[in-house]
Order: structure tokens, then sequence, then C-alpha cells
């Protein structure tokens, strides 16, 4: 069982704005308004704590904005998946095995 992370959001001038520690558990991370002047940033940070093992979480954080929102989920997601014909599942299998996985 892993220990847990933090989650914090620090803010470019203003330093952290928010820090919290999760341990299975689901917790709501929200900030009030925060003033931002062009050049500002803010940025989203995770990291674990003494031990990386079994760390896992999910947070995407959404940015709410007078007249637009933006949401990392949008805009930070992986590539879609490759989708593999039969003869590449194939060679996939054959590459995973024993006879492959081992050189004399």
């Amino acid at each position: 069982m892993g220990d847990g992370v933090r989650v914090r959001v620090v803010h470019s001038r203003k330093g952290k704005l928010l820090e919290e520690v999760v341990k299975n558990r689901t917790v709501e991370v929200a900030l009030g308004e925060v003033q931002v002047e062009p050049g500002d940033t803010l940025d989203f940070v995770v990291d674990c704590l003494a031990d990386p093992e079994n760390d896992n979480f999910l947070w995407t954080p959404e940015v709410r904005m007078r007249s637009e929102s933006w949401k990392a989920a949008d805009g930070f997601r992986g590539p879609d998946p490759l989708l593999l014909d039969s003869w590449e599942k194939y060679v996939q299998v054959l590459l995973e095995t024993n006879e492959f996985a081992f050189v004399d």
C-alpha cells in the first residue's frame, strides 16, 4: 500500500496557494478566486511522499475564468491508443514469450 501523494497549486508570484496530502481517500481540492496578471502561471503539482510505490492518483484540475473554463483532461490526455491488426497482435504475443525474452 502506498503512502499517498501531495498535491499543490503554486502561483508564480504569490507562491504556494494550496497543499494537501491525500492517502486512500477522495478529496475535493478547490481554491477561491485567485488574481492573475499577464505572464503569471499557476502550476498544479503532484509528488510522492517518502515511497513512490503504489501511489496512484487521478487529478484533473479545472480553471474557471469569468467567461470560460479550461479543463486539464481536455488538453493533457495522451495520444490515442494504437490499434493493431491481427498480424501485429500475433507478433506482439510472440515477442512476449519466453523464447524471445532470453537470448542464449
